[in-house]
């Protein structure tokens, strides 16, 4: 249809000005927005307000949405118009006159007056100016929110914990997923979310984390938790915040998860059982000097079992082993005094001492597997391959006895030279130990065994290495005990230190790494405790920037959860 729009505007003389301008449309389009082919600015005028057709010969107008226009002074939202009917839209007034020849619909269109805030206007569209009112589109809005915050996500998590895949391949746990899991989370999870947010509306439990961290105790024991603010009542995702950045946030290394407590322990923890040292930092002045924790035996009881033994935590500076083994580590380090047995060269540290996997500790030294090589338990230099067993003492004297006998009672039993070196550290064997008998041979044989018992346990055998108590009673096989060894295997049961890592030290590698912490050179005893304090570990570390030193912090020697059976048994000592 071709229309004739004309404008009518009151020109500054006050006369009547007309304006026309035509259009060829399907439908003659009344607004404020700029598109529509007749433009009217008012509050009440809609961006899309109305539209005049032409049907059948007949002119209609209808209203978009909730709009509605005066039609010869009638409100409608729609009707038939005829020649001189009046549209009224806000004040504006639409006439329609007979059309000239070559078109279909003539408009006479009088402005009202309008001021610039309503010219803005003309570009913005109200709630209450579209089909949509504000009370359909709130509760419109409400219905929306809860069937995709609430019914697909429950019907997602039903889904998925039946094993079953999503029926919309785009509704799945990332739409409301707070952020990625940590790799180690999301190797153990993947994409199930019920693995730790197990119950709908609650916040990941510490029970979803034991299911997987059963090894992870808590901080402090049990017994002790009513005395400190670390409680029950703290979870695990207070500290642990997932989502929130990956495997860098976690694990918390920051210094003031140790130092806001420690810093000032008596406010903290109150009447703890133990006392701690105030910690601020790792330097001088804010942490305190190192304690260890020994093997001791029951008091009076030397020679109790190794479970009666108990842990004693001392001070680093005062702190003496009691293994009960004779060691001069000054004398084995001396190329003069002792080399190996198998090439002759100096003994270095990792001839007695193996690292772990861990990096950590050390596996125990043992007579089988770091002494043996050099230190043979013969005991008749004429038979260089009979030894005698090691750690059973009653089993060794039977030894003894057995050889004896038979060597006094077989008189075809042949006599062998010994062609070895003597098993260090012997000393020269005494001359009334000779293999000369004159008596019965019974007798021979039970005096010759008794000596050789009494030389090993008394004289250059067992007593060379080990403690040994004389009961002088009649009967030899009652008389000699040897005082069980117990080698601390863990000073510092609570803390962490890498000795792979500790390998190389600046320009220091191997022994000399090692002997740059560890005294051996100087320790003549076994009861000399080698472990470096505080001021050693200054040389290189700090928990601040400082050149030519590495920086560590609590996390770095310290672990905030201990390990569970680490805290059971710490319980039960």
């Amino acid at each position: 249809m071709k229309a004739l729009i004309r404008y009518l505007r009151q020109g500054p003389d006050g006369v009547i000005e007309a304006q026309d301008s035509d259009a060829t449309v399907n439908e003659l389009t009344i607004g404020s927005a700029a598109d529509r082919q007749i433009q009217l600015i008012g509050r009440e005028v809609g961006a899309d307000h109305a539209a005049i057709r032409a049907s059948g010969g007949k002119l209609a107008i209808a209203c978009r949405g909730r709009f509605r226009v005066q039609i010869n002074g009638k409100s409608v939202a729609s009707g038939s118009l005829a020649l001189g009917d009046q549209i009224d839209i806000a004040g504006h007034k639409l006439r329609l006159f007979k059309p000239p020849a070559g078109f279909d619909v003539a408009i006479e269109v009088t402005l009202t007056s309008a001021d610039a805030s309503e010219f803005e206007n003309a570009f913005r569209t109200d709630l209450d100016k579209t089909w949509l009112s504000k009370r359909s589109g709130a509760w419109l809005l409400a219905i929306l929110t809860l069937l995709l915050a609430l019914a697909l996500p429950l019907q997602s998590v039903f889904i998925h914990r039946q094993g079953k895949p999503t029926p919309i391949p785009s509704v799945d746990d990332a739409l409301w997923s707070a952020g990625p899991l940590s790799p180690a989370h999301e190797l153990a999870a993947g994409k199930k979310c019920s693995a730790c947010h197990q119950q709908l509306f609650v916040h990941v439990q510490d029970t979803a984390c034991r299911d997987c961290h059963r090894s992870v105790a808590d901080h402090i024991a049990a017994s002790t938790q009513a005395l400190a603010h670390l409680g029950t009542q703290q979870r695990c995702a207070q500290c642990h915040r997932e989502h929130d950045g990956g495997a860098s946030q976690i694990a918390v290394r920051d210094d003031t998860l140790c130092v806001g407590c420690h810093a000032d322990p008596g406010a903290s923890f109150g009447s703890i059982p133990r006392k701690l040292g105030a910690v601020s930092g790792f330097a001088r002045g804010t942490h305190p000097a190192f304690s260890i924790q020994l093997l001791k035996p029951p008091a009076g009881s030397e020679m109790a079992a190794l479970q009666d033994w108990v842990q004693s935590r001392e001070p680093l500076a005062t702190a003496r082993e009691r293994s009960n083994l004779k060691f001069s580590h000054q004398q084995h380090l001396d190329g003069a005094r002792v080399t190996r047995a198998r090439d002759g060269g100096v003994l270095g540290c990792a001839d007695c001492h193996t690292l772990e996997n861990d990096g950590q500790h050390f596996l125990p030294v043992t007579m089988e597997t770091s002494c043996a090589s050099c230190h043979q338990l013969t005991f008749d230099p004429n038979e260089p391959t009979r030894q005698l067993p090691h750690g059973k003492p009653l089993d060794a004297i039977y030894v003894i006895e057995d050889y004896f006998a038979r060597k006094y009672s077989d008189p075809t039993l042949p006599v062998k030279k010994s062609t070895q070196a003597r098993r260090l550290p012997d000393k020269e064997i005494p001359t009334d130990l000779a293999d000369v008998c004159t008596g019965p041979s019974y007798i021979c044989a039970n005096r010759r065994a008794a000596a050789e018992i009494e030389n090993q346990f008394a004289g250059r055998g067992c007593v060379s290495c080990h403690e040994v108590q004389d009961s002088h009673a009649k009967d030899i096989q009652e008389r000699f005990q040897v005082i069980p060894v117990h080698l601390t295997q863990d000073y510092f049961e609570k803390a962490r230190f890498n000795h792979r890592a500790h390998a190389v030290q600046k320009n220091l590698t191997g022994d000399a790494a090692c002997l740059s912490c560890h005294k051996a050179k100087d320790s003549k005893e076994s009861s000399q405790v080698m472990i470096p304090d505080i001021g050693n570990c200054l040389q290189c570390h700090s928990n601040r920037y400082v050149k030519d030193q590495v920086t560590v912090q609590c996390v770095s020697c310290h672990s905030y959860h201990p390990m569970a059976i680490m805290q059971a048994n710490s319980q039960e000592q």
